[in-house]
């Protein structure tokens, strides 16, 4: 039996004789994942490929538990470099959202390299539940591109107001 999965922990830690907080990153994968890892002192990369049974489908993950405020605006909570030939079949965003307040929270898809949002790829709701969500099918382009993940409360009302994004994707079929 495969297990094709990616798990990643982040905790800040701080040592009681040093002042400065330190990240801990933590990634566990299942048997048909495998990765390698270049770290740095700002940065850690890691080269990920899923084993045989993966097939052709891509899944990328563009945020996993963001808060957000009205206040904050429009939030980035994740952005991909879009590669067209890693991406075959019809593309969909899935995500999961929940508004604290009762306001409307969206998710949206920006084009960076057109300065556009995505067609079809806005989810929202107003549901103090977490709801998963997901788009119709997606346009992403031919060419490759940068696209982020934009969070925001919408419409007027009380600055406090915060919706939470406690999980987006793209995913292709």
């Amino acid at each position: 039996m495969s297990s094709t999965f990616l798990q990643i922990q982040s905790a800040d830690v701080v040592a009681q004789d040093i002042d400065v907080p330190r990240r801990i990153l933590r990634l566990e994968a299942g048997t048909d994942v495998s990765f390698s890892v270049t770290a740095t002192t700002n940065m850690l990369t890691a080269q990920i490929s899923a084993g045989a049974g993966s097939g052709s489908n891509q899944t990328t993950v563009l945020s996993s538990s963001t808060s957000f405020k009205r206040r904050d605006g429009v939030v980035v909570a994740g952005a991909f470099v879009y590669n067209a030939s890693d991406y075959t079949g019809s593309k969909t965003m899935r995500a999961v959202l929940a508004s604290m307040n009762g306001s409307v929270v969206r998710a949206r898809i920006f084009d960076f390299s057109d300065s556009s949002y995505v067609s079809s790829a806005a989810l929202t709701t107003a549901s103090a539940s977490p709801t998963v969500l997901q788009s119709t099918s997606l346009t992403l382009g031919s060419s490759d591109k940068l696209y982020e993940l934009h969070v925001d409360v919408t419409g007027a009302g009380d600055i406090n107001h915060e919706g939470v994004c406690s999980y987006c994707e793209i995913k292709s079929a």
